[in-house]
């Protein structure tokens, strides 16, 4: 399935766009450009200060690591065919997002196309303030989304780091962290769950965690190594996060020891345990049976 952007307006398509498509001849304004392209969300309600967040924050740091993890995978992959084959999924998915991401962050790097966004939003902002019933019924929702905006900020490393990103391409960390989270949220009321393990969702979480699938220790290394050194490096040595998640080791050494000891991969041992994700578990159960 394939969609198409369509450029009409005043305003001409954004030079990175052209750049990307190899255009030779430069669209004039109001003149229509089909862009075919594969479905994905866009961010047309996204506030400046949202943009910005993106820009300056999001696709900086995540770009890092995915082009790292990219030269990591490039370099397994040529030890062996064995590896290529190994880390080929893997690969093109980060390569993927990297080029879908690229586009995005060139977009909001391109000072004509922001300037364009903040006339809109402006445009938009005094339509509102000019009707008085309308104002007074939805406020100031720019001013609401910068602030959280701004909280984010002062959250954004850990919380990337420690939870929406947390353990890379590790499919075990994945395993892991679906069996300790299941255990603690059965025992809360369905409306107090994370939206994984309401009972609806429950069915899907147990199916992605129970299903047969294969576990490189190689590539299982690579995700727990740079996981680990990022979170060290943007949180810096001296994070509690970071104290508690090395102790004294490496994160080369963390994460051997971790793909080395563990029993996760254990097809039979990952249904027990995520069964036994039904009553309660503590961290240091998963600990003992797992290693």
């Amino acid at each position: 399935m394939s969609r198409l952007c369509v450029f009409m307006k005043t305003a001409s398509p954004p030079q990175h766009l052209l750049i990307l498509l190899g255009a030779k001849d430069v669209p004039k304004a109001d003149e229509l450009l089909l862009v075919p392209g594969n479905p994905a969300s866009g961010s047309r309600l996204s506030t400046i200060a949202e943009l910005e967040f993106y820009r300056d924050w999001q696709h900086p740091t995540r770009q890092l690591i995915r082009s790292e993890l990219r030269g990591r995978l490039y370099a397994y992959s040529a030890l062996s065919e064995e590896n290529h084959r190994q880390a080929a999924e893997t690969l093109y998915g980060v390569e993927n997002n990297y080029k879908s991401t690229q586009g995005q962050w060139l977009a909001l790097l391109d000072p004509i196309f922001m300037a364009e966004k903040r006339k809109e939003e402006s445009e938009l902002r005094a339509a509102i303030a000019n009707n008085a019933a309308l104002a007074k019924e939805i406020g100031d929702p720019w001013a609401d989304a910068m602030k959280a905006v701004l909280a984010y900020e002062g959250i954004y490393y850990r919380y990337d780091m420690l939870e929406s990103r947390a353990g890379s391409i590790s499919e075990l960390f994945a395993y892991a962290r679906t069996i300790v989270r299941g255990a603690e949220e059965s025992t809360k009321p369905n409306g107090d769950r994370l939206p994984e393990f309401t009972e609806s969702a429950l069915p899907l979480t147990e199916k992605a965690l129970l299903e047969p699938k294969p576990i490189y220790p190689g590539l299982e290394r690579i995700g727990l190594e740079l996981w680990l050194s990022k979170t060290r490096e943007l949180l810096a040595v001296d994070h509690p996060s970071v104290k508690t998640l090395l102790g004294k080791n490496s994160p080369e050494e963390l994460a051997e020891s971790l793909v080395a000891g563990t029993k996760l991969a254990d097809p039979e041992l990952g249904r027990l345990l995520g069964r036994a994700a039904s009553r309660p578990l503590t961290h240091s159960r998963i600990r003992s049976s797992a290693s």
